[in-house]
């Protein structure tokens, strides 16, 4: 077993204050994708967000 990296928590950590802030202010990460195709439909996929599981997280 491989100890944990602190870019490792520092990453997970991120989220979950992430995910948190978005909860608490009501983010819509589907309006939010949705836009980000019509204004931006050449960048790349790592700063869109997506929900898994009930879940939202940054893509990586």
């Amino acid at each position: 077993m491989t100890e944990p990296t602190f870019q490792g928590f520092f990453h997970r950590r991120f989220k979950a204050k992430q995910r948190r802030l978005m909860e608490a202010h009501k983010f819509d990460v589907q309006k939010y994708n949705r836009l980000r195709k019509v204004f931006y439909p050449n960048s790349d996929h790592l700063t869109s967000f997506h929900q898994e599981e009930g879940m939202v997280m940054r893509s990586s």
